[in-house]
Protein backbone atom coordinates (compact mmCIF):
# COMPACT_ATOMS: atom_id res chain seq x y z
CA UNK A 1 0.00 0.00 0.00
CA UNK A 2 1.32 3.42 -1.15
CA UNK A 3 1.38 6.11 1.34
CA UNK A 4 0.68 9.60 1.00
CA UNK A 5 4.23 12.02 0.39
CA UNK A 6 3.35 13.92 3.62
CA UNK A 7 6.80 15.76 3.50
CA UNK A 8 6.71 16.49 0.03
CA UNK A 9 3.68 18.17 0.41
CA UNK A 10 4.65 20.23 3.25
CA UNK A 11 8.19 21.02 1.20
CA UNK A 12 5.90 22.11 -1.89
CA UNK A 13 3.03 23.88 0.38
CA UNK A 14 5.65 26.01 2.43
CA UNK A 15 7.59 26.98 -1.06
CA UNK A 16 4.38 27.91 -2.56
CA UNK A 17 3.46 30.10 0.73
CA UNK A 18 7.31 31.43 1.19
CA UNK A 19 6.70 32.46 -2.99
CA UNK A 20 3.54 34.74 -2.48
CA UNK A 21 4.60 36.06 1.15
CA UNK A 22 7.87 36.97 -0.55
CA UNK A 23 5.86 38.00 -4.27
CA UNK A 24 8.58 35.49 -5.77
CA UNK A 25 11.39 36.87 -4.07
CA UNK A 26 10.61 40.81 -4.71
CA UNK A 27 10.16 41.36 -1.06
CA UNK A 28 13.38 42.31 0.52
CA UNK A 29 12.03 43.03 3.65
CA UNK A 30 10.69 39.15 4.29
CA UNK A 31 13.54 37.84 1.92
CA UNK A 32 16.37 39.16 4.43
CA UNK A 33 14.67 36.56 7.32
CA UNK A 34 14.88 33.57 4.98
CA UNK A 35 18.39 33.88 3.47
CA UNK A 36 22.00 32.01 5.44
CA UNK A 37 22.51 35.51 6.39
CA UNK A 38 21.76 39.31 6.05
CA UNK A 39 23.47 40.96 3.68
CA UNK A 40 26.04 43.25 6.42
CA UNK A 41 26.31 39.91 8.54
CA UNK A 42 29.94 37.84 8.62
CA UNK A 43 30.29 34.40 8.03
CA UNK A 44 27.17 32.57 10.05
CA UNK A 45 27.15 35.16 12.91
CA UNK A 46 22.97 34.92 12.59
CA UNK A 47 23.32 31.57 12.65
CA UNK A 48 25.56 31.83 15.64
CA UNK A 49 23.14 34.02 17.39
CA UNK A 50 20.33 31.72 17.24
CA UNK A 51 18.73 31.79 13.90
CA UNK A 52 18.86 28.42 13.19
CA UNK A 53 16.09 28.51 10.91
CA UNK A 54 18.13 30.20 8.32
CA UNK A 55 19.86 26.96 7.83
CA UNK A 56 16.35 25.85 5.99
CA UNK A 57 14.32 28.48 4.87
CA UNK A 58 16.63 28.97 2.03
CA UNK A 59 14.88 26.01 0.27
CA UNK A 60 11.40 27.44 -0.04
CA UNK A 61 12.54 31.11 -1.38
CA UNK A 62 12.08 30.96 -5.82
CA UNK A 63 12.58 34.11 -7.64
CA UNK A 64 10.16 33.64 -10.35
CA UNK A 65 6.82 31.83 -11.41
CA UNK A 66 8.76 29.29 -13.41
CA UNK A 67 11.50 28.66 -10.62
CA UNK A 68 9.19 27.89 -8.65
CA UNK A 69 6.97 25.32 -10.92
CA UNK A 70 10.43 23.54 -11.94
CA UNK A 71 11.57 23.27 -8.80
CA UNK A 72 7.78 21.40 -7.27
CA UNK A 73 8.18 19.58 -10.50
CA UNK A 74 11.00 17.76 -9.37
CA UNK A 75 10.44 17.62 -5.55
CA UNK A 76 6.71 15.83 -6.36
CA UNK A 77 8.89 13.55 -8.59
CA UNK A 78 12.13 13.19 -6.76
CA UNK A 79 10.01 13.14 -3.47
CA UNK A 80 7.05 10.82 -3.67
CA UNK A 81 9.95 8.25 -5.27
CA UNK A 82 12.18 8.91 -1.68
CA UNK A 83 9.35 9.06 0.63
CA UNK A 84 7.92 5.69 -0.67
CA UNK A 85 11.29 4.19 -0.05
CA UNK A 86 12.18 5.56 3.10
CA UNK A 87 11.02 6.72 5.90
CA UNK A 88 9.13 10.22 6.55
CA UNK A 89 12.47 11.55 8.08
CA UNK A 90 14.64 10.02 5.37
CA UNK A 91 13.86 12.46 2.85
CA UNK A 92 13.66 15.51 5.27
CA UNK A 93 17.67 15.03 6.07
CA UNK A 94 18.56 13.77 2.28
CA UNK A 95 16.60 17.45 1.50
CA UNK A 96 17.87 19.63 4.24
CA UNK A 97 21.59 17.97 5.22
CA UNK A 98 23.11 18.54 1.48
CA UNK A 99 21.34 22.12 1.32
CA UNK A 100 22.50 23.28 4.82
CA UNK A 101 26.16 22.51 3.80
CA UNK A 102 26.27 24.23 0.93
CA UNK A 103 24.21 27.15 2.62
CA UNK A 104 26.92 26.72 5.36
CA UNK A 105 29.82 27.01 2.89
CA UNK A 106 28.35 29.77 1.28
CA UNK A 107 27.71 31.51 4.32
CA UNK A 108 31.59 31.05 5.35
CA UNK A 109 33.54 32.10 1.93
CA UNK A 110 31.59 34.80 0.33
CA UNK A 111 33.47 37.81 0.49
CA UNK A 112 33.17 40.41 3.53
Amino acid sequence: MKRFPFLTVALIAASVIVALITSFGADDDVLQWLFIGRPDSVGLEDIAGGQVWRLLTPLSVHFGPLHLLFNMMWLWDLGRMIEARMSLVSPGISCAGPDCSDRSETGLTRPA
